[in-house]
């Protein structure tokens, strides 16, 4: 199942963390995606090894439909948007995937 963590989201907005430590290795490996019809910026990803005092870039996606993927376990995961000049977009995590 899905979990949403941008749902039309404009330029600039950052999403909270949302935690994946895995309690089954089931969730990995997991799959970032962005859509939407946002232009002019990426969607970018980050994870965070301490519950959110520091965030780390995992990776970026620069046009809708194109996905990440991450092999290992982390401990929680958000999504912010770049400056878009217009559009909209969404981000998922599909774990297991």
């Amino acid at each position: 199942m899905a979990v949403r963590l941008l749902s039309g989201a404009g330029a600039s907005v950052t999403s909270p963390g949302v935690v994946t430590r895995p309690v089954v290795h089931k969730l990995f490996p997991m799959r970032l995606c962005a859509t939407g019809n946002y232009a002019g910026e990426k969607v970018y990803f980050e994870h965070s090894p301490d519950n959110g005092a520091t965030w780390i870039a995992l990776g970026d996606i620069a046009a809708a439909g194109t996905d990440l993927f991450i092999d290992g376990p982390v401990d929680m995961i958000r999504a912010r948007t770049g400056a878009f000049t217009s559009g909209t977009a969404s981000a998922y995590i599909i774990p297991g995937a």
